[in-house]
Parts: C-alpha cells; sequence; structure tokens
C-alpha cells in the first residue's frame, strides 16, 4: 500500500506558483511558437488562396397586361421572373449550353439570381476565379437564359438596365492580419499549456509540503530566496568587474 500510495504522489502535485516560474522561463519558447503559428497559417493561407471576381447585371421587370394597380404588377411580375430564372439557370439544359457555348467541359462558376427588396428589380450574378471567363459566363448565360425563358414569360418583358463588365478586383480579398493574429494567440497558448502541463508533471519538489510527502526525510526548515537584484535599474547599474 505504501509503494502504491508513493507512485501516486510522484505524478505530480499542483503548485500554481512554481507552473508559472517555470511557464515564465520558457518565454522565447513561447514567442517563437506565437512566430511560427502565424508564418506557418499564413504561408498556408497565400498558398491555397484562390481570388473570386463576381460579374452583375440588372433587369428591369414589367408586366405587359393594362392593370389598375402597374406598381404592384410589376413587383408581382419581378418576383415571378426571378423565380423562373433561377428554374432556368439551375437546369442542366441551361449549364450544357452555355458549356457548349464557352467550349467546356463543365460550368464552375457560381450563378444565382436574386431580386431588389421592394422594387421591379432583379439581378443576375455570375462568380468565378477567371475575371474574363465570369464576363463570358454571364453573357452566355443572358443569351441562353432569355432563350429558355420565352415560353416561362408570355406576359413578363425584361430589360437590361446595367449590362455586365468584366470585373477589375477580386470580391473575395485576401485578409490576413486577423487571421495571424489569431494563430499566433493560438501557437502561444498551446505552447504555454504545454509548459504549465510539463511543470505539473516533474516529479521535482515544489513546496514544504512534497519534502514531507516525496522525501523519507524529516523537514527541518526552508531558507527562503532573494533576488539580489529587484529592479531592471539595479541590474543594469550593476558592473561584473
Amino acid at each position: 500500500k505504501k509503494s502504491i500510495a508513493k507512485s501516486q504522489e510522484q505524478k505530480g502535485t499542483f503548485n500554481l506558483t512554481t507552473i508559472v516560474l517555470d511557464v515564465a522561463r520558457q518565454w522565447l519558447v513561447i514567442v517563437l511558437a506565437a512566430v511560427i503559428g502565424a508564418t506557418l497559417f499564413g504561408t498556408f493561407r497565400m498558398l491555397t488562396y484562390v481570388p473570386e471576381y463576381t460579374a452583375r447585371t440588372v433587369f428591369v421587370v414589367r408586366t405587359n397586361d393594362v392593370s389598375s394597380n402597374p406598381i404592384a404588377d410589376n413587383l408581382n411580375a419581378a418576383e415571378t421572373m426571378t423565380q423562373n430564372f433561377t428554374t432556368v439557370i439551375n437546369s442542366d439544359i441551361l449549364k450544357n449550353r452555355v458549356c457548349k457555348e464557352l467550349g467546356l467541359t463543365s460550368l464552375s462558376a457560381r450563378i444565382s439570381v436574386s431580386t431588389i427588396p421592394s422594387s421591379n428589380l432583379m439581378t443576375l450574378t455570375v462568380t468565378d476565379a477567371s475575371p474574363l471567363m465570369t464576363y463570358r459566363v454571364i453573357l452566355a448565360v443572358m443569351d441562353c437564359a432569355a432563350e429558355l425563358g420565352e415560353q416561362l414569360t408570355e406576359h413578363i418583358s425584361i430589360q437590361v438596365l446595367q449590362d455586365p463588365e468584366v470585373p477589375g478586383f477580386s470580391t473575395n480579398s485576401l485578409s490576413l492580419t486577423s487571421a495571424m493574429r489569431k494563430a499566433a494567440l493560438l501557437g502561444a497558448g498551446l505552447a504555454i499549456v504545454l509548459f504549465g502541463y510539463l511543470s505539473y508533471r516533474k516529479d521535482t519538489i515544489k513546496s514544504e509540503n512534497d519534502v514531507r510527502t516525496k522525501i523519507d526525510a524529516r523537514f527541518l526548515g526552508s531558507i527562503p530566496h532573494e533576488r539580489k537584484y529587484k529592479t531592471w535599474k539595479a541590474l543594469l547599474a550593476h558592473k561584473p568587474y
């Protein structure tokens, strides 16, 4: 029983002061862990970053029917047109036509249609990794969707309000400052946790109580340690020669 108890005591004792001091002694390694974490994450983001470019066009949707409330009818027509365009865009027929027109084997661009709230304006958006390909895709989609959507919009007319343009900048700009700061904090935090755990697991004498439990000898007393230079000014003023 005595040997079992002794082996359990030697697993480590918790002494906050000792742990803090042990961790503080490794401040340089902690700083290096933060720098390495930020550098590795920044390098990974730059290597895996793929810019995305978005082209957009806006349509005005109107109903061809004569009505006493044209504003409400135009709003309803915009909602109906958006639903019809969404159905057409998500169809394999349109995707195959766009691929055939552009000479592609598959269509990687993301295409979406939406209405501007409280208006009869409809927005067509295309996002891809190449600005030129984005522009070519949105033109092909406009042509093919208009052809396929004629059967679904007998009483609705659409007119291009804003022509698409070749996008000049990416919509998902690479921002590393905030992410690298978090990666640095994570690296430093992991290093602190590691050194704190290693300090806890060390089978050393950390307090007067450890002397009584870990050493088979009588505890007579302790001699306190006091730093010779208590301030940085005193340390710098000391001349070793």
